[in-house]
């Protein structure tokens, strides 16, 4: 911990329980943004809708690098919704190990907590930029729903939200 910088420690510090901490903490102190995925869809089993598309994501990602598919033939991104908890993260990795490419995670959380408006678009950038080195990889965004809507009519923060989303 001697190595984070005030901002990460503190950000850290306001997860809700003890375990939520640590897994920040860790988070952290990872040397870059690549995550590696332990278990695969196939280890994970199961035949959810979610599932499914992730599988079909992984034989699409497949076909093109192979070359059997063209890349604006084949589905190249998936949007997960559901409660904290329920795995979307998990299902990020797995398509990462399925499709043996490098995870890069980011996070609208991470992103709004380093700071002013500069400093998020920053840190976003950071992300995109990490995934774009090592592609072809999988880049997961959680929290997106905190990203707000550019239809939002309400002028309050709209340059804000138009920044960030756009």
């Amino acid at each position: 911990m001697a190595d984070l910088d005030p901002l990460s420690l503190f950000t850290a510090l306001r997860e809700p329980d003890a375990a939520a901490v640590a897994r920040a903490l860790a988070k952290f102190q990872a040397p870059d943004d690549t995550v590696s995925g332990d278990m695969t869809l196939a280890q994970i089993g199961g035949d959810t809708a979610a599932h499914r598309a992730a599988t079909d994501l992984v034989a699409d990602l497949t076909a093109w690098r192979r070359g059997e598919a063209q890349w604006s033939e084949i589905n190249s991104s998936l949007l997960l919704h559901g409660e904290p908890g329920g795995g979307k993260s998990m299902l990020a990795r797995a398509i990462a190990a399925s499709a043996d490419v490098p995870l890069v995670e980011g996070s609208f959380g991470s992103w709004q907590a380093a700071g002013h408006l500069g400093d998020m678009l920053r840190e976003m950038r950071r992300t995109f930029a990490a995934a774009a080195a090592k592609r072809p990889a999988a880049l997961f965004i959680d929290e997106v729903d905190a990203a707000g809507s550019r239809d939002n009519h309400e002028t309050h923060s709209a340059n804000y939200r138009r920044q960030v989303v756009n």
